[in-house]
């Protein structure tokens, strides 16, 4: 594997371009948090395909390495690849899929090289080497301009530096390598006697544009997590399937193809099909769409059902029970002299109440992030009621109890009043995702432009 191969190199763009051998893809994402999912994938391989694809390659002609998608290099620490029957299978070693993407490489800069009269030089052939096979430098981005990993040699002559600039400068090939300076190809030797083959590998993976804003932390909004989708277009049937986190309920899901440079509002507008369910969310696409920078914005909400609603109705009957005590304190400290132990027990019910809400053993760790501040109202709330009998307790009777008493309904008022707006937004969303499961149909890709 000393030398390029131009079979292998048309093997990999036929890859990169529409890898006609995947006939079919499907895959589920699970979110662990807001910044990290488990994707599992089933692909449906055609072999008809792959062995016209791959022939004239140096390598298996009976049992073809066969590319099954672009990975983040990173990804092969924590990586399952697996067959129909559920069996551990070997991925191809580094230095093949390094050979894959250094043949692609090298061709395509000798294609940009010859007609001007120069030729790939050694140093810069083993630099693309070394570049595919090693990891991107850590300070090193994906879509950064300059990246530390292409880096100039000391030791190259100026020709080289010419030569290297030249083909940075050309924007294909820059593009190709940067694909394969973060990312390797997954390969997998597979039989060519069967028609199809079905190939599964799960992998875990941090989201980069995932985060819970300051209105989704309150409630105001649902909060939306961005799912990356390189593989979107790469297949002619292709399936993703949002799994809801527990004690979740989905809203709504969107398409999105990101743009780094002016998009072209001639061209016409992908489309892709969308179901939406509370447990689940389906986006459908095929070969058709273009390939790109692909995101799925996936909306959730904490139902209304069950912990919500009592915390809600708990709190209501908290801010109904300070209220009352504040408007007839003069009676409850007259109370207080004959029936001190009634009338504090009657205050310290609801916030007991409370209390029991706030912990909630196996929740989800996006559910736990949605929920921590109407738990910290939650403990406000409640705290104020015991301070309040504690100050009965202690036999206050001045203008400071009255004020007291006031800063404690209002809070406890406050903290029911944001709960009752915050159950009015959930249920206008719950309403829109019901609707939206009714009318499940296709939509057009949103286009987002992103300036570098």
């Amino acid at each position: 594997m000393n030398l390029p191969s131009s079979a292998l190199a048309d093997y990999t763009d036929t890859f990169l371009r529409d890898a006609p051998w995947l006939r079919r893809r499907v895959e589920t994402i699970a979110f662990l948090d807001v910044d990290t999912v488990i994707r599992r994938t089933t692909l449906d391989v055609g072999q008809a395909e792959v062995g016209a694809a791959s022939e004239g390659c140096p390598f298996f002609p009976d049992q073809p390495l066969v590319p099954l998608a672009m990975l983040k290099k990173d990804l092969l620490f924590d990586f399952s690849l697996r067959d129909r029957s559920d069996s551990a299978l070997l991925v191809a070693p580094r230095e093949v899929d390094a050979f894959f993407a250094w043949s692609t490489l090298c061709i395509a800069a000798n294609k940009l090289l010859e007609p001007v009269g120069w030729i790939l030089s050694t140093e810069i052939s083993l630099h693309l080497r070394s570049i595919t096979f090693d990891f991107p430098h850590p300070e090193d981005a994906p879509h950064d301009p300059n990246l530390q990993s292409w880096g100039i040699p000391t030791d190259w002559s100026s020709v080289d530096v010419r030569l290297w600039h030249f083909l940075l400068g050309n924007e294909s090939f820059a593009r190709l390598l940067r694909e394969f300076t973060f990312n390797f190809i997954l390969l997998k030797q597979l039989e060519v006697s069967s028609a199809s083959q079905l190939v599964k590998f799960s992998y875990q993976q941090s989201l980069p544009y995932s985060e819970v804003l300051f209105l989704e932390k309150f409630g105001i909004r649902p909060v939306q997590l961005a799912v990356t989708a390189p593989a979107i277009g790469w297949a002619r049937s292709n399936h993703l399937l949002f799994e809801a986190p527990e004690g979740l309920a989905l809203t709504e899901v969107e398409l999105f193809q990101i743009q780094r440079q002016v998009a072209d509002t001639t061209a016409p507008t992908d489309s892709y099909e969308a179901r939406l369910a509370i447990s689940a969310a389906q986006v459908y696409t095929t070969s058709s769409i273009t390939r790109g920078e692909h995101l799925v914005a996936v909306s959730m909400r904490v139902p209304i059902a069950g912990y919500l609603r009592a915390v809600w109705l708990t709190s209501v009957v908290l801010a109904v029970v300070l209220v009352l005590a504040r408007w007839k304190l003069d009676e409850l400290l007259r109370v207080m002299g004959t029936r001190s132990e009634a009338a504090v027990g009657m205050l310290l019910v609801a916030p007991s109440l409370l209390v029991a809400y706030l912990v909630r053993p196996g929740e989800h760790a996006i559910a736990s992030r949605l929920l921590r501040p109407i738990r910290i109202g939650l403990c406000l709330a409640a705290s104020g009621s015991y301070f309040g009998a504690a100050l009965l307790i202690l036999g206050w009777k001045s203008q400071g109890l009255k004020d007291a008493w006031n800063a404690i309904a209002t809070l406890a008022g406050l903290f029911a009043g944001f709960l009752t707006v915050i159950i009015g937004l959930t249920q206008l969303d719950l309403n829109g995702a019901s609707k939206a499961r009714r009318e499940s149909a296709r939509r057009s890709v949103v286009i987002l432009s992103v300036r570098e």
